[in-house]
C-alpha cells in the first residue's frame, strides 16, 4: 500500500492530508476538548458582553417580528390556522386543507425572509471569527453587508438542499445539516464560494465526525435551551453557541484561536 511517507514515521512538513481541500492549514491532531471550547466561549462573551448581546438581541426581534408577520400574512391569506381542530364526536382533523394551506404559505414566507436575514447572521458569525483573531468586534460590524450576495446564495443552496433531504425520509436533511455545518464560516472566513464552501464543510466534518457531531449537538442545545427558558436567556445562550461553532471550526481547521 502506498503512502507518502513511512507508515511509523511522522509526515513531512507541510503534508496535506489526501483528499483534504486545500487552502488552509490541516487540521490539528483529533482531541477537541468540548468543555475548553465553552470555557473559550464564555470568557469571550464577558469580553464581548455588550456587543454580542446587542447583537443577538436585534436578530431575535427581527426573527420574531418575521415569524409574527408570516402568521399574520398566511391568516389572510388563507383564512386557515396553524393549529389543528378535531370533530368533537368522531375525534378527526377538520379543516385540514386550509390547515396546510396556511402552514405551506408561513413557511414560503420565512423561506423567503431567510434570504436576506442570512447576511445579519452571518455579520453574528465574523464578529465571532474576530474575535478568534484576537481583535474586538463593534456593534455595527455585526451589520455590515459584505460578500452578501454570496452569503444570500449559500443559505438559498443550503437550505434547498436540506428541504429535500427533509422530504426525502428526514434523515438525509439532518445529515445535510451537519456535514454543512461550517459552510458559511468557510465563506466568510476564506471567501470560498458556495460550493467550495460546501465541499470544505463536509470535509472538516467527515475528518472530525464524533467532536463535530458532539459540539454541534451540545452548541444547539444551549442554543435552544436559551430560546425555551426566556428572551434574556437567550441573548446569553445564543451568542455563547456561536462562539462554540467558530472555535470548533477553527480548531478542526487548524485556524487563529486567540487565547
Amino acid at each position: 500500500m502506498s503512502a507518502d511517507f513511512p507508515q511509523n514515521g511522522p509526515p513531512p512538513p507541510g503534508y496535506q492530508p489526501p483528499g483534504y481541500p486545500p487552502g488552509y492549514p490541516p487540521p490539528r491532531p483529533p482531541g477537541l476538548d468540548i468543555g475548553k471550547a465553552f470555557s473559550w466561549a464564555w470568557q469571550k462573551f464577558r469580553a464581548n458582553t455588550a456587543t454580542l448581546m446587542l447583537g443577538a438581541f436585534v436578530i431575535l426581534v427581527i426573527g420574531i417580528a418575521v415569524y409574527v408577520g408570516a402568521l399574520v400574512i398566511a391568516h389572510s391569506v388563507t383564512g386557515g390556522s396553524m393549529f389543528l381542530h378535531s370533530d368533537p364526536d368522531t375525534g378527526l382533523p377538520t379543516d385540514f386543507g386550509s390547515y396546510l394551506a396556511n402552514l405551506g404559505v408561513v413557511y414560503a414566507i420565512l423561506f423567503v425572509a431567510s434570504v436576506p436575514l442570512s447576511v445579519l447572521t452571518a455579520g453574528y458569525s465574523r464578529a465571532g471569527l474576530r474575535i478568534a483573531d484576537g481583535e474586538k468586534p463593534t456593534f455595527g460590524s455585526i451589520f455590515s453587508l459584505r460578500d452578501a450576495p454570496r452569503i444570500m446564495l449559500t443559505s438559498v443552496t443550503l437550505s434547498l438542499g436540506i428541504l429535500v433531504g427533509l422530504v426525502l425520509c428526514y434523515l438525509p436533511g439532518l445529515a445535510l445539516g451537519l456535514f454543512s455545518s461550517f459552510t458559511l464560516l468557510f465563506v466568510l472566513d476564506h471567501g470560498q464560494k458556495p460550493v467550495d464552501a460546501i465541499k470544505s464543510s463536509f470535509a472538516l466534518v467527515k475528518t472530525n465526525f464524533g467532536p463535530a457531531l458532539g459540539v454541534t449537538l451540545l452548541a444547539g442545545l444551549v442554543g435552544g435551551a436559551g430560546v425555551l427558558v426566556c428572551l434574556v436567556g437567550a441573548l446569553v445562550s445564543m451568542p455563547v453557541a456561536m462562539l462554540v461553532h467558530v472555535y470548533a471550526y477553527r480548531f478542526f481547521s487548524g485556524g487563529t484561536i486567540a487565547p
